[in-house]
Parts: C-alpha cells; structure tokens; sequence
C-alpha cells in the first residue's frame, strides 16, 4: 500500500480525471477503502525489474476549430486546460495513474515517469 499522504494525493488527481474514463476501468474512486496499486516483485525473466515489456502512457490533444482559435489569440493555459476538459482529454499524470490502477505498471514508475 501506498502512503496515506500519496493516496490522498492520488485521489485528488483521480478526482480531476472524467468520469468515463474512470468508469471504463469499473474502478470506484469515491470508496473509502485503500487504493490498490501493483508493484513489480521481479524474476529471472525480467532481470529481476519487475517490468516486462513497455505500456505507454499520453495526453493527446485534438487541434479542434476552437482550439486553433485559442492557439491565434495566443494559447493562454486557462482556455487551452478548458478545451482540453472539454474534449474530454486526461493529462499524461491521470493516464499514468489509470494505468497503474489498473495494474498494468506501479505507481512509482508512473511516478518516476512524469517527474524526469
């Protein structure tokens, strides 16, 4: 288990993720028992990382009509996270931690990940 600091950190950014995201994995964030997270033992097989293979993790962005409007007025970061919501994107952080809900990669690789 994680922290209950990085959990309640977790859940705050799960809590920016929509919804359908969240419920296309049929995971109940709202639940007040503890997140479970995977976590590589290592083997032989994968030189002992705990990792196998390579998943990736994104954000993806549709340069929409109103998109490239808000990109001629000068692509402030307010309309440009509103479009982004908007579209129904998630953040490369939210993707990453989808992904490690969902056990496909640990939370420390997300994390290890997003933060270099």
């Amino acid at each position: 288990t994680v922290s209950p600091e990085l959990e309640a950190q977790v859940r705050r950014a799960l809590a920016t993720i929509p919804p359908f995201h969240i419920r296309e994995l049929g995971i109940d964030i709202t639940h007040p028992a503890p997140l479970a997270f995977a976590r590589g033992r290592g083997c032989a097989r994968c030189q002992h990382s705990g990792y196998k293979g390579r998943t990736v993790i994104s954000e993806f962005l549709v340069n929409t009509p109103t998109m490239q409007i808000i990109i001629n007025e000068g692509c402030k970061i307010d309309p440009v996270l509103k479009e982004f919501r908007r579209q129904g994107m998630i953040t490369l952080k939210e993707d990453g931690l989808l992904r490690a809900l969902e056990g496909v990669t640990s939370l420390e690789e997300v994390l290890r990940v997003i933060n270099e």
